[in-house]
C-alpha cells in the first residue's frame, strides 16, 4: 500500500515482528497489546485486522475502537478463521484453528456480521481467504495439524523442502470487508 502512495502505520504485539516491519517501514510500526491499547487522535481511511480478532479479549470493543478512528466511508478489513465454514464443520474438533490456545474467539459469518452491523458498519461482504503457501511450509504444519499425513509424505521430504512450488490453500478462513456509515 505504501508503494501505491498510502500513508501506512502498524500495530503489532510480537517484538520480532515489529523489528522486521520497521526495516521496511521505519518508525511506523509500534509494539502494542491491543487488549490494553486506547486508540486516539488520528483518523484513517482503512484499517486491517488480519489474524487479530480471534486473539483479543474483547473483539467487539476492538471493532468499536476501529469504527471510532475510521473516516466517514472508511473501510475495515478483517481476516479470521470462519467457524461456520465447510472445513470447520467437516473437520469438527480437528479443524486447525481450534488448536491454538491463543484463539480465544472464533466467529462465523452470521456472528461477525452481527458485531459489525451493531457497531455501525454497512455493506458487509465476505470472501473465502485462499493463501498461496510453499509446500515446505504446508508439510511442516502437517506435523502439528495432521501428523498422519506428515508421516506418509516423509519419503519425499527432501523434495518438498527444496521445492519452490506454492499451492493454493484454504482451511476455512474469511476476509470480511465492511464500510463505516
Amino acid at each position: 500500500l505504501q508503494a501505491r502512495g498510502a500513508d501506512v502505520y502498524g500495530l503489532e504485539l510480537q517484538p520480532e515482528a515489529v523489528k522486521l516491519a520497521n526495516r521496511k517501514l521505519a518508525g511506523r510500526v509500534k509494539k502494542v497489546d491491543l487488549n490494553n491499547y486506547k486508540f486516539t487522535g488520528a483518523k484513517f481511511d482503512a484499517i486491517s485486522l488480519l489474524g487479530i480478532v480471534e486473539h483479543v479479549k474483547d473483539p467487539p470493543l476492538l471493532i468499536r475502537q476501529c469504527h471510532s478512528i475510521l473516516n466517514r466511508n472508511g473501510v475495515l478489513i478483517i481476516q479470521t478463521p470462519n467457524s461456520s465454514s465447510f472445513f470447520a464443520k467437516f473437520l469438527n474438533k480437528f479443524w486447525p484453528p481450534y488448536s491454538p490456545i491463543e484463539h480465544i474467539h472464533l466467529y462465523g459469518n452470521i456472528s461477525i456480521k452481527l458485531v459489525l452491523a451493531n457497531t455501525g458498519f454497512t455493506k458487509i461482504k465476505f470472501k473465502n481467504h485462499w493463501k498461496k503457501l510453499p509446500i515446505g511450509y504446508v508439510y511442516s504444519m502437517l506435523n502439528i495439524f495432521g501428523p498422519e499425513f506428515h508421516d506418509i509424505l516423509k519419503p519425499i521430504k527432501r523434495f518438498i523442502y527444496n521445492s519452490k512450488i506454492t499451492i493454493p490453500f484454504y482451511v476455512g478462513e474469511i476476509i470480511v470487508i465492511a464500510n463505516k456509515k
